[in-house]
């Protein structure tokens, strides 16, 4: 009788003092901030996201979103491009489908590392170069500037502008931006180098207009420096492939030279 009377009220005991189950409810709590532009940094808060990313995904409004950071509490990601305004969704990889509040895109920004343009998109060693884009770093020493992997220097910088200087290393290839390890490659920069094809007539007095033919001229006059035999002339017209000098006096027989931006070539001789 003790006995039977004893495992009734074990069991009783069990009946009125059930465990408590340990297990959380997956969800999204929050999402800071709730407002941003495309490329900005977003942490979703929550339960049971679970810490594998195999599988898992995050949406803004039917937009997939790259996750870089996740626990099962928090989830570190950017606002994708294209995403628009409407609520932040999870799909874990145990399949459960989480909803969260409205997430709300500034498309008027984008922080996203790019290259848009660059201007100009040909020149020579010494040449400024504007790279239109996003996502620079306003402090210049943080942003790298390449010219087909050659560092070139940065000499100013905006949100949206970077402007650095043509170095003489530089060969014809793409312009790239690296900022925080992220890497955008623009368009190709085409090296125009200093050069004399020739030179017409060959032959003259002083006073006599010679037309020197090549690449890599300015095509402003005060920028491009002529002399024959070591005699500065002065220069009447200017392009990126001719001009046209004036036999100075004092000149006599010798090369013909054209300096650019610190740069010379030598031509044929005119005697």
């Amino acid at each position: 009788f003790i006995l039977i009377a004893f495992l009734f009220i074990n069991m009783g005991c069990r009946d009125v003092n059930p465990v408590a189950s340990t297990d959380s409810v997956p969800a999204i709590t929050s999402v800071v901030p709730a407002e941003a532009p495309f490329g900005a940094t977003v942490q979703i808060g929550g339960e049971g996201f679970g810490s594998n990313l195999s599988d898992q995904e995050v949406y803004f409004d039917n937009t997939l979103a790259q996750i870089e950071v996740l626990s099962d509490t928090s989830i570190q990601t950017k606002v994708p491009l294209e995403a628009t305004t409407g609520p932040v969704m999870v799909i874990t990889n145990s399949g459960d489908t989480l909803s969260g509040p409205s997430f709300t895109v500034d498309s008027t920004k984008n922080l996203f590392l790019n290259i848009d343009s660059i201007n100009p998109t040909k020149g020579r060693a010494g040449d400024e170069v504007h790279i239109v884009g996003n996502g620079f770093s306003p402090s210049p020493e943080m942003n790298t500037v390449l010219f087909n992997n050659v560092n070139t220097p940065v000499t100013s910088v905006s949100d949206t502008m970077l402007t650095t200087t043509v170095t003489p290393e530089v060969e014809t290839g793409p312009v790239s931006v690296v900022v925080d390890q992220d890497t955008a490659v623009g368009p190709v920069f085409t090296v125009e180098r200093l050069s004399i094809s020739g030179i017409s007539p060959e032959s003259g007095s002083i006073g006599t207009a010679v037309t020197i033919s090549g690449s890599g001229f300015s095509s402003t006059i005060s920028e491009n420096t002529v002399t024959f035999a070591g005699v500065e002339a002065p220069i009447e017209t200017a392009s990126e492939t001719e001009l046209v000098a004036i036999v100075p006096d004092g000149a006599s027989n010798g090369p013909i030279e054209v300096t650019v931006n610190g740069q010379t070539a030598e031509g044929p001789t005119f005697t």
